[in-house]
C-alpha cells in the first residue's frame, strides 16, 4: 500500500503516530548524464550526488565463454535477459563487469567480434534496466594457463593449457616464478604488452566512448607487482602508470570516470603504498576481504566498520570518491547475512560507493570460490539478497547528504538544491520489496512521486532541509 506522510526530524520508523500527510507532486527524472568526481562526491552534471551501489558480473566470467552466466549460442539472448532482469529487481545501481584481455584478443591482432557483441549486449541490456556499467580490465595471477584469469597466452613464453582448478591460486603472486616473470614483463614493457594495453584501452574507451551507460573504466584489478619491491613499485611503477592511462583515456572519452584499484593484498591489510595518480575523474576502487573467511575460516575475524573508514581516510586524504570494488563472503557461513549488513551499514556511514563479488550463474565455479549471491539455477541464496535488495539513494538533489538502513527502512537527509532527488526500489517478487506498490514514503521538506521502481522527490520551495524515511 502506497502512503506518504510528513514526519518530524528526529528520525522517526515509518510507522510513527505523529506523521501528518503531506500531498503528492508529479516529477520528471533528468535524462542520464555523465559523472564526475567533487571532492569524495560523485556529481552528475546536474549537480546531484550520485551513489553506485550494485555487483560484480563475476566469477564465471573468468573462464570461457567469459560471461557471467552458462549458455549455448542458440540460448544466449535468454540467458541474458533472465541474468539482467533478475539483477535489475534487487534495485542496484551499478553493474562491475569483468572485461577479459583474452577473451577480446586470443589471437594477437585479432579481436574476437563474436565475444565483443555479447559483451555488448550484455552493457546494452544493463543500461536499458537503468543499470550503468564499470568496464573492469579484470586479471588474477596473470593469466589462466597460471590458473588465474586475464592476460592473453601471446603475451607470455610458453603458456599451459587454462585451468581454473586452485584453491590457493593467490598464494602464486608470491610462490610462482612464472607469474613473477609475467608481471615483471608487463610492467618494463619489454614484450611491449604493456604497449599493446595501452592501445587495447585506446579501442574500449572510443568503442563506449558514446555510451552513456558506461561510466566509467577500472584499468587494472588487484595488480601484481612481480618481483619487485611492492612498496617501491606501489610508488615508481603503479602510480605513474594509473597517471599516464587515466590521462590517454580521458583523451578518448573524457566524460568516463578511470578506477584504479590497489593490490589483493591490500584489500586485506587495508594499507597500501600507492600515492594519489595525477589526474580530475579519477575514483579510487580498492577491495576489502577478511582474510580468515577466505581461508575457510568458520566465522569473520575483522571490524568492518573501522576496515572500511581507514579506505575512506584515504580517500578524504587524496580527494578522491571512493568505490569499494569488491567485498563478499560465502552465503553458507552461518553470519554471512549479519556479516554484510555489516558492510552495508560502513558504506552508508561512509557515504561510499561499493559493488558486491559476486553474481554469477553457473554450477561450475573458479578455482573453487562460491561466492555467487545466486546459485546455478539462479536461484537466490538464503538471506544475502536481501542485504542488497533495499532502496538506494541514487542521485540526491542537495549537500549534507546522511543516509543509513534501519528497521527495514532507508533514512535520507540533506540540504536541499535545485533539481529532482531519486530513490531506487528493489521490485523482487516474494522478497521484502515490491517497488512502488509496496513503498511507504515519511518525511519533511519535500513532496513525492512514486511510481515504478522509483521514488522522485522535490523539496518546497524554502525548505531548509529534507527528510525523508522509505520503507514498506
Amino acid at each position: 500500500m502506497l502512503f506518504l506522510l510528513l514526519a518530524g526530524c528526529s528520525h522517526p520508523s515509518p510507522t510513527d503516530p505523529t506523521n501528518t500527510a503531506v500531498s503528492t507532486c508529479a516529477l520528471d527524472a533528468p535524462d542520464p548524464v555523465p559523472l564526475h568526481p567533487d571532492g569524495t562526491r560523485l556529481l552528475d552534471s546536474e549537480g546531484r550526488e550520485v551513489l553506485l551501489r550494485g555487483v560484480n558480473a563475476g566469477g564465471r566470467s573468468k573462464f570461457a565463454p567469459y560471461m557471467p552466466f552458462e549458455f549455448e549460442d542458440a540460448t544466449f539472448d535468454a540467458a541474458l535477459g533472465a541474468y539482467l532482469d533478475k539483477a535489475a529487481t534487487w534495485g542496484i545501481t551499478v553493474l562491475r563487469v569483468p572485461f577479459t584481455w583474452a577473451a577480446l584478443e586470443p589471437t594477437e591482432g585479432t579481436y574476437d567480434d563474436a565475444w565483443l557483441a555479447r559483451y555488448d549486449a550484455l552493457v546494452d541490456g544493463a543500461w536499458a534496466r537503468d543499470i550503468a556499467v564499470i568496464v573492469d580490465f579484470h586479471q588474477d595471477i596473470y593469466g589462466e594457463y597460471y590458473c588465474g584469469d586475464g592476460f592473453p597466452a601471446w603475451t607470455v613464453d610458453a603458456a599451459g593449457e587454462p585451468h581454473h582448478d586452485c584453491p590457493d591460486w593467490s598464494f602464486s603472486y608470491f610462490s610462482d616464478d612464472d607469474v613473477s616473470a609475467a608481471y615483471d614483463d608487463f610492467w618494463s614493457d619489454a614484450r611491449g604488452t604493456r604497449t599493446k594495453q595501452a592501445a587495447t584501452w585506446a579501442f574500449l574507451a572510443a568503442h563506449y566512448a558514446d555510451h552513456p551507460g558506461v561510466v566509467g573504466y577500472e584499468v587494472f584489478n588487484e595488480p601484481g607487482w612481480g618481483s619487485a619491491e611492492k612498496a617501491d613499485w606501489a610508488v615508481d611503477v603503479l602510480t605513474p602508470y594509473y597517471t599516464d592511462l587515466a590521462a590517454s583515456i580521458g583523451d578518448i572519452d573524457p566524460d568516463a570516470l578511470v578506477f584504479f584499484d590497489a593490490t589483493g593484498i591490500d584489500a586485506v591489510t587495508l594499507n597500501t603504498e600507492l600515492k594519489r595518480p595525477e589526474g580530475e575523474n579519477l575514483v579510487f576502487a580498492p577491495h576489502f576481504y577478511d582474510a580468515a573467511v577466505l581461508a575457510g575460516g568458520s566465522s569473520p575475524s575483522v571490524d568492518v566498520g573501522s576496515s572500511l573508514h581507514q579506505w575512506a581516510n584515504v580517500g578524504e586524504d587524496w580527494q578522491v570518491p571512493v568505490l569499494l570494488g569488491e567485498y563478499g563472503v560465502d552465503a553458507d557461513l552461518p553470519e554471512a547475512v549479519e556479516f554484510m549488513q555489516e558492510h552495508y551499514a560502513a558504506l552508508d556511514d561512509e557515504r561510499m560507493n561499493g559493488t558486491w563479488w559476486e553474481y554469477s550463474v553457473s554450477w561450475e565455479n573458479w578455482n573453487g570460490e562460491d561466492l555467487s549471491i545466486v546459485d546455478g539455477d539462479g536461484e537466490e541464496r538464503p538471506g544475502v539478497v536481501d542485504v542488497l535488495a533495499r532502496p538506494v539513494p541514487r542521485a540526491v538533489a542537495g549537500t549534507g547528504v546522511r543516509y543509513a538502513f534501519a528497521d527495514g527502512a532507508i533514512v535520507l537527509d540533506f540540504v536541499p538544491a535545485d533539481g529532482v532527488t531519486e530513490i531506487t526500489l528493489p521490485t523482487r517478487a516474494g522478497g521484502e520489496w515490491g517497488g512502488a506498490a509496496n513503498a511507504a514514503v515519511t518525511g519533511t521538506g519535500a513532496c513525492a512521486d512514486v511510481r515504478g521502481d522509483r521514488v522522485y522527490v522535490q523539496a518546497y520551495e524554502g525548505a531548509e532541509a529534507v527528510h525523508l524515511v522509505v520503507g514498506q
